[in-house]
């Protein structure tokens, strides 16, 4: 992140998360609050690191028999988010790129285990301990299309609103494609949504928030579920020798009949967000999805639980770092 340089614009940021400070130790009725807006320069580069863990497990029923499915899924990423032109209404351009991916499935469906070892160089496949299968990305094909070379080579455009929210994401559909679904949801959801309004220590506010799956079986189907995210205040620290907001939020996704099948959700996050530029240094997400619904030709009954946690780890310096190890 830029900090400011000289004497005078180092007492205005003193003060300014002093103040901030203040108002987040405060009872409501004694302060007029902070307000948080999303801030970038130009050019100015995030770079996170998302280090993500999902175990599913449920039963499929098929039209002979009913198998079982028990699959642990560990992603490591690390991607940019770079701010454009500022527009008239707010907005801001960003170009999000991932510079680094490594993921790996472990799977046991209708008696058979496999693991699934992939990085930005190619694909192993494991049957046990035996390694069956070896190739780079475009001589293998995967299950639902995969391809993390393809999620490398290709910046996704958006832009960010002063709230934190993703906005205007152009060609959504290839996005998709490239996400596969509830994999790499953690690509899109680093950054804290902010309030409309000022707040104080305790101050509460919902973002209306959709919950993205990927169907167990068949990853390029994914179901969205309408539901809220509430954030409250919990109050001021340091973080990365910054004064910070931390936040904490509750998820809630009902269930929900989505043509095909039911799913629904729960989430318990923290967040740690910049005073200053309104920007999230870090992100830790705990949550459980269940999803009812049609499987290849059959019905099936899953639920998944997941931890990640998302964190800066660096500026412009650190995404050049990446770029050049990728060329």
């Amino acid at each position: 992140m830029k900090r400011p340089r000289g004497l005078l614009a180092l007492i205005a940021v003193t003060h300014a998360a002093l103040s901030a400070l203040a108002a987040l130790s405060a009872p409501a009725a004694e302060t007029t609050g902070t307000t948080l807006r999303f801030k970038l320069q130009p050019d100015q580069v995030l770079v996170y690191r998302t280090v993500s863990d999902i175990e599913l497990e449920g039963r499929g029923a098929g039209e002979r028999d009913t198998a079982h499915l028990d699959s642990e899924i560990h992603l490591e990423m690390v991607f940019s988010l770079t701010a454009g032109r500022r527009r008239p209404n707010g907005l801001t351009d960003v170009t999000i790129e991932i510079l680094d991916v490594a993921l790996t499935v472990e799977r046991e469906w209708e008696r058979v285990r496999r693991r699934i070892e992939m990085n930005a160089q190619g694909i192993k496949i494991y049957d046990g301990k035996k390694l069956v299968q070896e190739g780079a990305w475009g001589d293998l094909q995967l299950p639902g299309g995969l391809d993390l070379r393809t999620l490398l080579d290709t910046p996704i455009l958006a832009a960010m609103s002063d709230r934190a929210e993703l906005k205007n994401l152009a060609n959504p559909d290839r996005v998709k494609r490239l996400l596969q679904g509830a994999n790499f949801v953690h690509l899109l959801r680093c950054q804290a949504v902010l309030p409309e309004n000022p707040i104080s220590k305790g101050s509460t506010w919902q973002v209306e928030q959709p919950l993205v799956m990927a169907n167990p079986i068949r990853l390029r189907q994914v179901y969205r579920a309408p539901g809220t995210e509430t954030y409250t205040a919990v109050g001021a620290l340091t973080h990365v020798k910054r004064r910070c907001l931390k936040v904490a939020i509750k998820g809630d996704w009902p269930k929900k009949d989505l043509g095909d099948g039911q799913a629904e959700g729960r989430s318990s996050a923290t967040a740690i967000v910049d005073f200053e530029t309104g920007v999230t240094f870090a992100l830790a997400v705990t949550s459980t999805h269940k999803i009812e619904g049609t499987i290849g030709n059959g019905e099936g009954d899953f639920e998944s639980k997941s931890t990640s946690k998302t964190e800066y780890v660096g500026g412009r310096k650190t995404y050049e770092r990446y770029k050049a190890k990728n060329q």
